[in-house]
């Protein structure tokens, strides 16, 4: 992980491990409060709603995926905001796609949830990417400088061509039909958290990284 891009993208403070955790409770609540199934595969998705963050491409490739997978389930999470409000209530009004406004637990719905995905055309570190990670689950992310830093490819997410529906179909698709190489995934999304971004330790290095100036 690139030390500058950490530290100029607002992610000093680091994650709370002991709130993003692995927490199969949850996975449990939120599944059961929005009738989801337990077989039920959950795309997640967290942030504010505008054209930026590349939302629509991940709700046509939801849709496009559904009448040949019809266990799939997108979960949106998140304030809709002016520039898309229209668009975005066109395209979710498939019943498989359930909406949430913002919420102040985050963590329950990355629990509940088998794959996070982040399509962004520009965006800062990855926080949430981050911090779903903490809760050992990974993420789909498109290609760009600040979200790449955010995952190891692979090994804590995977990475999809930017704006590009057919890439982020594959990378959807990928994850689905290789369920047991997500839960391989938890350990290592945790354990990649917990060495390089515990906030007490990111906060420790920080201070120290700013000691010589």
């Amino acid at each position: 992980v690139n030390k500058s891009t950490v530290l100029g993208n607002g992610s000093i403070s680091g994650v709370d491990i002991d709130k993003f955790n692995i927490n199969n409770n949850f996975n449990k609540e939120i599944r059961s409060k929005l009738n989801i199934p337990n077989s039920e595969f959950v795309i997640t998705y967290l942030g504010r709603i505008n054209k930026d963050k590349g939302i629509i491409n991940l709700i046509e490739a939801f849709n496009d995926l559904l009448p040949q997978y019809n266990d799939l389930t997108l979960l949106i999470v998140g304030s809709v905001e002016n520039d898309i409000k229209l668009e975005f209530k066109n395209l979710t009004k498939n019943k498989k796609i359930i909406l949430i406004d913002h919420s102040i637990y985050p963590e329950k719905y990355m629990n509940a949830s088998n794959i996070i995905c982040l399509p962004s055309y520009r965006e800062g570190f990855g926080n949430v990417i981050i911090e779903a990670a903490s809760c050992g689950i990974p993420s789909i992310i498109s290609d760009i400088y600040g979200l790449k830093d955010s995952i190891i490819e692979n090994k804590t997410g995977f990475v999809f061509k930017i704006n590009d529906i057919n890439s982020l179909k594959n990378q959807i698709l990928y994850s689905y039909k290789n369920k047991e190489k997500l839960i391989d995934l938890k350990y290592n999304c945790r354990n990649f958290v917990i060495n390089n971004f515990n906030k007490d330790d990111v906060s420790t290095h920080f201070f120290n990284y700013l000691k010589p100036l």
